[in-house]
């Protein structure tokens, strides 16, 4: 990636100086002057010459960016292969003044209408943001939009009855007061929820 200005190469960054690597898929000049690309290694935000990059070892749900977009409320929206996610500003900020820092990050998927995102060919730009706020962009077969302020999240867990406990292989009956011994290695939960699902 360089920087071109009055017919000249004033700067250029590469993985070696902490750049993604692999195919530069876009660039986002976000509200306060940092520059982030999306790579195929990453998300990498270029700012005061230093370049740092935001990676699954850093809480992204995978590596490969094909773009990303900065919607009304400063929150980064990422396309990748695994699906469309959003980060928060405050996550951004946080990682950026310490990069070795973990993130969360909301992953919307197939599961919420989300559809697959294969690169959308050799249109550019690939994602924009509409006066209204709402994000539009091409998944490749099509066209998706999505409003950042009204977003399909459920925050409450299903309630649950805990059925079963198996500790270092030991089955324990479920009451209220249940102790386990000390140092205890493995643990089994069997659960119940109201819809009827079950699971360890």
């Amino acid at each position: 990636m360089a920087y071109f200005k009055d017919g000249q190469v004033h700067t250029s960054y590469a993985a070696a100086d902490g750049l993604g690597t692999g195919f530069v898929g876009g660039l986002q000049l976000d509200r306060e002057g940092t520059l982030w690309a999306a790579t195929q290694g990453g998300l990498s935000q270029v700012k005061n010459g230093g370049v740092a990059t935001l990676t699954s070892k850093n809480g992204l749900p995978c590596d490969a960016v094909n773009w990303a977009l900065e919607d009304d409320d400063h929150a980064f929206w990422l396309d990748m292969a695994c699906g469309l996610v959003r980060i928060g500003r405050m996550e951004l900020d946080a990682w950026a003044a310490d990069s070795s820092r973990m993130i969360q990050a909301s992953v919307l998927d197939s599961t919420a209408g989300v559809r697959n995102h294969a690169p959308g060919g050799s249109y550019s730009p690939r994602a924009a943001r509409s006066t209204d706020g709402r994000l539009w962009f091409l998944p490749g077969d099509g066209v998706s939009v999505i409003d950042p302020r009204h977003l399909p999240f459920n925050n409450l867990l299903p309630p649950v009855h805990v059925e079963e406990i198996t500790a270092d292989r030991k089955k324990y009956e479920t009451t209220s007061n249940l102790h386990l011994p000390p140092l205890v290695r493995d643990l089994l939960i069997g659960v119940i929820s109201v819809d009827g699902f079950r699971g360890l």
